[in-house]
């Protein structure tokens, strides 16, 4: 389904970002954003969503398209458009999981910015992985590319590559506004830590479970609607 080439270019990107957070975090790692957090626990925070976005990029863009010319037996088979594409949605959070995960925890050991800041990154990391999967294979039910010769390549049209990019970008401005925003709200009218995580992960639960409805049924309409044509 996924070319080895594409996990390679998906690895080395996020190589590059890896060194370049080092880079800026041995500059000013000594000093503070806006007052309120250290530069080092920002990025321990944000650096694992920016891989999870660039790995998912790739994976659920194609969960769709990926069935490749074998479309037609979902189509017949007897599981609902929304059942499937739910399934669809949990495969890209698994995926981004394990690789966001695994950045966490090397940047937990190298940070130690702490167990409750390691516990409220992994609500974040399951958060933007279900949002970034809902939008990912939402857009890749819309635009899916099922051509034989587009199996070594991404299963997803060029405009649907756009509107991932798109929506990944918008959708992480976002999700880091509300975090930021609640951690100086916290931080400028004296909130315990805990009571700033619990209204960010209640924010961001509210937003993921939006486009997960939303989404999920425009998608399940979608591919109702769609007529195999291979």
């Amino acid at each position: 389904m996924y070319s080895t080439k594409s996990y390679a270019g998906l690895y080395s990107i996020s190589s590059i970002y890896f060194f370049l957070f080092f880079i800026i975090l041995e500059n000013y790692s000594d000093e503070k954003i806006n007052f309120f957090i250290g530069i080092d626990t920002l990025f321990f925070l944000f650096f694992p969503l920016v891989i999870i976005g660039i790995v998912n990029i790739n994976v659920s863009g194609n969960n769709i398209g990926g069935e490749e010319l074998n479309f037609w037996i979902i189509k017949v088979a007897p599981i609902s458009t929304k059942k499937m594409l739910r399934i669809k949605v949990i495969y890209s959070l698994i995926i981004n999981m394990v690789c966001g995960t695994i950045g966490m925890i090397i940047l937990y050991f190298v940070l130690k910015p702490g167990p409750l800041y390691l516990i409220f990154g992994l609500f974040l990391l399951i958060l933007f992985s279900w949002g970034e999967s809902t939008l990912g294979t939402s857009i890749g039910a819309f635009f899916p590319e099922f051509k034989p010769s587009q199996s070594s390549k991404n299963n997803i049209t060029f405009l649907g590559i756009l509107l991932i990019l798109i929506t990944f970008i918008v959708y992480m401005l976002v999700f880091f506004g509300i975090v930021i925003g609640i951690l100086f709200a916290g931080a400028y009218f004296s909130w315990p830590s805990l009571i700033s995580f619990l209204l960010i992960i209640a924010l961001e639960l509210i937003v993921a479970l939006i486009l997960y409805n939303v989404l999920v049924n425009l998608s399940a309409r979608r591919l109702n609607r769609l007529e195999w044509k291979y």
